[in-house]
């Protein structure tokens, strides 16, 4: 090989090494679940959960996050979210409005899967039984299951291990993606400057616990930037006029969302 060729072939590999590191500088987006899924393209989310998922009206968020991307993306809501519901509630629950029954009659792109916030640390075994089977019901409808991975409350931090491994283990053994929620919340707690993100009674989420929950689960769905997302998500209420579901300070903001891309990017918390 020439001493021309040998130099050029050393310039293409540190230029091409250059590019790679620029890439990993910043965290990639979420991966898709469904590879057909194109930008813009409206989807269906079925949320079955509790108190962790109707406050703030999080179902409102993603929709508002989805309204917020470029091209739009039209996301239809559909809540079942009785306070204090366990997995095993729901698959217990009998007529129209139980999950089994609403997932029976519709096909949507995702349904994402909450449980009780005590029951992945308190009756792991009883959590990965009824995740399995809803998850089985999930996927006969065609849908990806999406598994919303809780925070620990403000009193016991240590709890976020367990949370994690039981999350990550229902995602490996039932299939679907895990959104790392309670591992972006930690990110965020362990910052220089942190932000309330549990509600007065360190259980809940507070508005911006809920909009932080909304970025992770939006983007473990249908990928996108984190980083460019909105700090106020607003939707149209019933009467017509804008009903304004989060506003947070810019600076609020960007930290919220730089660690929900972290978390995104670290990959499933809980692995073994």
């Amino acid at each position: 090989m020439s001493r021309r060729r040998v130099v050029f072939s050393c310039l293409l590999a540190i230029a091409c090494t250059g590019a790679l590191l620029a890439q990993s500088a910043k965290p990639k987006a979420a991966p898709t679940a469904r590879a057909d899924l194109k930008p813009g393209q409206a989807i269906e989310v079925v949320f079955v959960g509790n108190s962790y998922t109707f406050f703030h009206d999080l179902p409102a968020m993603v929709r508002a996050l989805g309204a917020a991307q470029k091209p739009p993306r039209k996301v239809e809501t559909v809540v079942v979210a009785p306070g204090g519901f366990t997995l095993q509630a729901h698959w217990e629950a009998k007529g129209n409005d139980g999950a089994r029954a609403v997932l029976g009659d519709r096909k949507p792109d995702f349904v994402v899967l909450q449980e009780q916030s005590r029951r992945p640390i308190d009756d792991p075994a009883a959590m990965q039984t009824f995740a399995g089977k809803l998850a089985k019901v999930v996927r006969d409808r065609g849908a990806v299951p999406v598994w919303y991975a809780t925070w620990a409350r403000k009193a016991a931090p240590d709890d976020q291990g367990k949370l994690d491994e039981q999350y990550g283990k229902a995602a490996r053994d039932h299939g679907g993606l895990l959104a790392p929620v309670g591992h972006a919340w930690q990110q965020v707690l362990a910052a220089a400057d942190p932000v309330a993100l549990h509600d007065a009674d360190g259980s809940h989420p507070s508005p911006a616990g809920s909009y932080l929950a909304a970025c992770v689960l939006f983007a473990t769905m249908c990928g996108g930037d984190v980083d460019t997302f909105p700090d106020k998500l607003a939707v149209k209420g019933d009467d017509g006029k804008e009903r304004v579901l989060v506003e947070l300070p810019a600076a609020q903001g960007r930290l919220l969302r730089s660690m929900a891309a972290r978390a995104l990017a670290a990959g499933t918390p809980g692995k073994k």
